[in-house]
């Protein structure tokens, strides 16, 4: 999938991510840095746990991001599905 594009401050951009992922249910910030974000999820059915790892491309206003299970090799696009709905509803 390709990055989130973004504009304006970047600092702006980060916490409105922030805002937007918190509303997802079963979501949790792990970690947060200067120029990245790591989340969990937890699905809903099966208990499932997915990370999140957002990175910030402050030169080329991009937000890369990586999404993947802990466990098991097929996840019925949900990991897809939730991060086109985060790119859909970004800015």
């Amino acid at each position: 999938m390709a990055p989130i594009v973004y504009t304006g401050d970047d600092q702006k951009a980060k916490q409105e991510l922030i805002s937007l992922v918190a509303k997802i249910r079963g979501s949790s910030l792990v970690q947060e840095d200067n120029l990245s974000l790591h989340f969990t999820f937890v699905t809903k059915l099966g208990k499932f746990t997915d990370d999140v790892n957002f990175v910030f491309d402050t030169e080329n206003k991009l937000i890369h991001f990586r999404s993947a299970s802990r466990k098991g090799w097929y996840d019925l696009r949900a990991n897809r599905r939730r991060m086109k709905k985060i790119g859909k509803a970004f800015g």
